[in-house]
């Protein structure tokens, strides 16, 4: 009970921390006038590693958060986030073993889903021009530049689990 506690409170800070480094001017690098969506790979983690239940609580976390950051039309992240989170922790628990390339793979789908999703309802659905611009040098770079941090969010999140593990078992 205590270890998942400390589980929770330390991924609420995480995402927390991530999140207030996201959105802090000139901390990271804009590349093509885009930066990274750092909350993105870490629900992702949290949603492998914890299974569904727990995704589903933090992806409805993240998803306000992203809501309120981006004063986008309130409630696409809050709906999408926490249905993939759960998708993703069900997935890991009663389809794939949970290893780096299936981690790697899944935030790929994930991640490419949530920003071509994104791009479809605001976009295409609303009738802009130049659609394929939009696509190719604000979006595709969000992905890339976002799926570039997935790794150090694997690795952190899986010492983290690790680490935990070990002192509920000790």
């Amino acid at each position: 009970m205590k270890s998942k506690l400390l589980r929770y409170i330390a991924y609420t800070l995480e995402i927390i921390i991530f999140y207030v480094l996201e959105q802090t001017p000139q901390f990271l690098p804009s590349i093509f006038g885009v930066k990274p969506i750092l909350i993105l790979p870490i629900i992702v983690m949290i949603s492998l590693f914890e299974g569904e239940k727990v995704g589903i609580c933090f992806g409805t976390f993240v998803g306000v958060l992203l809501d309120v950051s981006f004063s986008w039309s309130l409630g696409f992240y809050t709906i999408v986030i926490p249905i993939s989170s759960f998708i993703i922790g069900l997935i890991s628990r009663n389809v794939v073993k949970n290893t780096l390339s299936t981690a790697i793979l899944i935030s790929s789908i994930f991640i490419t889903f949530v920003y071509s999703f994104h791009f479809l309802i605001y976009y295409i659905f609303n009738g802009y021009n130049e659609i394929l611009y939009a696509y190719i040098f604000h979006y595709l770079p969000g992905i890339i530049y976002t799926l570039a941090t997935c790794l150090l969010f694997y690795f952190f999140n899986k010492a983290f689990a690790v680490i935990i593990r070990e002192e509920d078992t000790d």
